[in-house]
């Protein structure tokens, strides 16, 4: 075949660059022809590349980045388009190829995770926002490769991109690292190698951009260890940087930074290496609790270096290393508190876990499947995908066959269990599996004229729901598991949409769970138990939800569903449903904070709460002691209460 790869920036520093360069490698060595469009080369990238490829640097007109990108895109589409390609692969968001390798996170979500409203005004969002739903957009038939599950679901929630376009990649693990780690002295050798003491616990962080990847996060958390481990350990920093700022800090927080070779030093920046596999050796624990992460190479390197990992969950690769057991993995949205906690839980447990053996068990399966292998075989062996006006997954279909576009959801019928102005929910009964589905059919400007005269925005269709549940999910929360999203029209008063979610398991709301309304304190120790347990985990999840910029609206006990079965109450799971009001902000406004846990509070009004629940509950949501939970909370409390007051006093909850 003849194919065309388009990258704004080749550089031997880049893990993108370094990607294309692999299946390139793997292309030319497969008989293919490939020349590569590319505006930036750094160093000596090319020199990677095998001889046979045609390298062609284009001209990027422009002062921004993203008009540069924008002219790089447009002149590379019209130089495929007249070489006549059998295939085209970008990697970066431009619009127009045929296959796309994606291994950073939404522009989109991001921007809206970071930036206000007004961010949307600037010519940067315009530029780039509009190139990237051309990509992602339902209007699209571009094939996707995503290089984790954790990227694609974010795309698929702002952009409901349908199965049969996109393809999770396995970890890429360089052929010759197998033979590298063979040849490679034992732990005692390799401590001796770098002057690192045998007796010490030696922790590691690799990576450029050393606030990205989290390494004052690991300075505080090193910071904070009791001091009969503190005393033992040095942290090894691999990987460029600007390091003055973290060594003032490190100093600030009583932590003694020096040389390589400095035998006082607990913490040394080693700076870019080539030994990254001989430090890895020579560790204890990858410490990565890195800001953002789209894959995280790096952990899937220890693992096969059978090292101990302790990560945040925001890396791509973090549900991995949770599958394997290799580690142990911070939840979002990140606390330093829980890192410390997890840091201490994992240096203790060092002797005894076997975390480093069950990272390279998976490894040894995940090294046989190649990366680029994958990708040039879907590229010559794809049917034509075809336009769809909506996201309805594979499992869907197939329990549903007569279900392919939107028209056939808005026409499907079957067991009404709530029908209101505009909308509709009810059940569909698949061959194995059941579904629900909310139907939005328009809500009129008389409702949405009574909504705003009453300071309440108007629910106008579906695609809070479908983000919600991406979006919980994301950060570990049990809920709703999304299987088909559809929206039709731009007036707000008529718009159509769906949302179809498979049915939870067998689960009881807590509104109606014997620990939580027919409590008493003459109930049995096991019920007692229960309820505290209960009371902490609806706490957590309501407090990563708001730390997320998350508020629920609707949030009342009946909303929170206790998975049934013999296992113990902790490792049930607690769905929380009715998501249809969501919104999403940077930060959950003080009056949004009040509105969901007062709801939450008038809800468990019956439910016997004593003052020993009150204040786990508080407790636990502010992930404080109580005395400074309430104190430097006071006002939103009083508030809480007061809200709850006003509801009881009403009558009132929906």
């Amino acid at each position: 075949m003849k194919l065309a790869f388009g990258i704004y920036t080749l550089s031997a520093w880049s893990g993108l660059a370094n990607d294309c360069v692999r299946i390139t490698q793997f292309a030319v060595e497969n008989g293919h022809q490939v020349t590569i469009f590319v505006t930036r080369i750094v160093g000596e990238a090319v020199t990677l590349l095998p001889k046979s490829v045609e390298v062609r640097q284009l001209s990027a007109r422009g002062f921004s980045n993203h008009t540069r990108m924008k002219h790089f895109g447009s002149e590379s589409i019209s130089h495929i388009h007249a070489g006549s390609f059998d295939a085209s692969i970008s990697f970066n968001r431009l619009p127009g190829y045929r296959f796309y390798y994606i291994a950073d996170a939404s522009f989109v979500l991001r921007a809206r995770s970071r930036h206000s409203m007004l961010y949307k005004l600037t010519p940067r969002y315009r530029l780039s926002g509009t190139a990237e739903r051309a990509v992602f957009g339902l209007s699209s038939t571009s094939v996707i490769f995503f290089i984790s599950e954790v990227i694609r679901q974010q795309y698929r929630q702002t952009y409901a991109i349908a199965d049969a376009r996109s393809e999770v990649l396995p970890p890429f693990i360089h052929p010759d690292r197998s033979t590298i780690l063979a040849g490679l002295p034992d732990v005692s050798s390799a401590r001796e190698l770098l002057q690192l003491p045998v007796d010490s616990i030696v922790i590691l962080s690799v990576g450029s951009s050393f606030r990205t990847k989290g390494v004052d996060r690991s300075i505080r958390a090193i910071a904070a260890l009791p001091d009969s481990l503190k005393a033992r350990v040095i942290f090894i920093v691999v990987g460029s940087g600007n390091k003055h700022p973290l060594t003032s800090f490190a100093e600030e927080q009583g932590l003694l930074v020096g040389a390589v070779n400095d035998d006082q030093a607990m913490i040394r920046f080693v700076g870019p290496s080539d030994k990254v596999p001989l430090y890895m050796k020579a560790a204890d624990l990858l410490l990565h609790p890195a800001r953002n992460e789209a894959s995280g190479t790096v952990l899937v390197e220890a693992m096969q270096s059978r090292l101990a990992i302790l990560c945040s969950g925001v890396c791509g690769y973090a549900p991995l290393v949770k599958q394997a057991n290799a580690g142990l993995v911070v939840s979002e949205p990140f606390v330093q508190s829980e890192l410390d906690q997890r840091l201490v839980a994992t240096l203790q447990g060092l002797d005894t876990a076997e975390w480093g053996k069950n990272g390279a068990t998976i490894m040894a399966e995940v090294a046989f499947v190649s990366m680029p292998e994958i990708v040039l075989d879907k590229v010559q062996k794809l049917a034509p995908i075809e336009l769809t006006d909506c996201y309805l997954s594979d499992e869907l279909q197939k329990e549903l066959p007569g279900l392919i576009n939107f028209d056939a959801v808005m026409r499907l019928e079957g067991k009404t269990y709530r029908r209101g102005p505009g909308r509709h929910t009810f059940s569909v009964e698949g061959k194995q599996k059941n579904f629900f589905v909310k139907m939005h059919s328009g809500v009129g400007w008389r409702e949405i004229a009574k909504n705003l005269v009453s300071f309440k925005l108007p629910v106008l269709g579906a695609q809070a729901e479908w983000q919600g549940a991406h979006r919980l999910q994301s950060l570990g929360i049990d809920t709703i598991e999304a299987a088909g999203f559809g929206q039709r029209g731009l007036n707000p008063a008529t718009q159509k949409s769906f949302f179809i979610s498979k049915e939870l398991p067998v689960s009881t709301s807590l509104e109606a769970l014997p620990a939580m309304v027919d409590y008493s304190p003459l109930s049995n120790k096991r019920t007692m138990l229960e309820r505290r347990i209960l009371v902490r985990r609806v706490a957590n999840i309501i407090r990563r939800m708001h730390q997320s910029g998350i508020n629920h609206r609707d949030l009342y006990l009946c909303h929170f569903w206790l998975e049934e079965g013999t296992e113990t109450i902790e490792r049930k799971r607690l769905f929380l449903i009715d998501l249809h009001r969501m919104q999403f902000r940077r930060q959950v406004p003080f009056r949004w904070l009040v509105k969901d846990l007062g709801g939450l509070y008038f809800s468990a009004a019956d439910c016997g709460l004593s003052r020993t629940d009150l204040f786990r509950f508080i407790s636990e949501y502010s992930d404080q002691p109580l005395r400074k939970a309430i104190t430097q909370n006071y006002k939103l409390w009083q508030s809480v209460i007061r809200r709850a007051d006003r509801m009881i006093s009403a009558g009132k909850q929906g």
